[in-house]
């Protein structure tokens, strides 16, 4: 199975948000077949990790009424 660069499921793979144990084993699969897709489920992985780094730094303001 070709999976392209751009399709959305490697993103959702890498990320752990693949639903479906099926389409879990096809990307797996593709991975296997097209190793140059690893690299770039490596790199969505590891921007996933800044953004996270550095939304946990950020301070969140606490909820309040709203002024009217």
């Amino acid at each position: 199975m070709k999976i392209s660069k751009e399709d959305p499921r490697l993103t959702a793979y890498a990320l752990e948000e693949t639903d479906s144990p099926k389409e879990r084993a096809e990307i797996e699969q593709a991975l296997k077949e097209q190793p140059e897709l690893m690299a770039l489920v490596e790199d969505i992985r590891g921007t996933g990790k800044q953004v996270a780094q550095a939304l946990a730094r950020e301070s969140c303001p606490a909820l309040g009424e709203p002024d009217i």
